[in-house]
């Protein structure tokens, strides 16, 4: 019989030759001036509060990047490139220390979100993305599985390297495991929404 694959969920993945150093004594300098940060999912470590792009002109390349991304994301789902475009909603920064970790979680109201790895490496935690919960609690169920495949597999996860670049889309529920090593896990995170131009109830307004 013949074997399609539909419904996939898309994750996009890029290892980038972005030299990070600016951008990695960026984040310290954020951590520095507001040590506390913030705690959402973060179990650990030091989360920096949201910010716009362009607020600081050491991530600039790495914005330009997200952006014409996100416009490739807009073409793989088939949306009307005419009609929507994407905008960098929100960054915001991270550092993980020993044994620090990011709980499961999903991004509300964003279409793609991302991680940017300013310094890590294997063994500093992986990011996992997982199934629908009802639908592998369906497979599961069936009959003990042999092996996992794309069909039946529960979760894929992604190793950090330094300038690498993972999007995936906001309601994908997603959690990162602890930190094994003794040095920090330094990344940046961020929301992609689309604004629509072809109803009035979308456009974006200037007072």
């Amino acid at each position: 019989m013949n074997y399609d694959l539909y419904f996939p969920t898309p994750i996009w993945w890029e290892d980038t030759n972005f030299d990070t150093e600016d951008m990695l004594k960026l984040c310290y300098s954020v951590k520095e001036q507001d040590p506390i940060g913030r705690k959402l999912s973060n179990d650990g470590g030091w989360q920096s509060k949201d910010f716009r792009p362009g607020k600081y002109p050491e991530l600039k390349v790495l914005e330009d990047r997200i952006m014409a991304q996100a416009q490739q994301c807009i073409r793989d789902f088939g949306f009307d490139e005419n009609s929507c475009f994407p905008v960098l909603e929100n960054i915001w920064l991270n550092v993980n220390g020993k044994h620090n970790s990011n709980m499961v979680h999903m991004h509300d109201a964003s279409f793609v979100s991302g991680v940017f790895y300013l310094k890590a490496r294997p063994g500093q935690g992986k990011i996992t993305m997982y199934k629908n919960m009802m639908q592998d609690f369906a497979t599961m169920s069936f009959a003990n599985l042999e092996k996992f495949t794309q069909i039946s597999a529960s979760a894929i996860s992604y190793d950090p390297f330094t300038s690498r670049l993972i999007m995936f889309p906001g309601w994908l529920p997603h959690g990162v495991s602890a930190n094994e090593l003794d040095e920090d896990r330094v990344s940046l995170s961020f929301n992609v929404k689309i604004i629509r131009t072809d109803d009035e109830r979308y456009r974006p307004t200037i007072s």
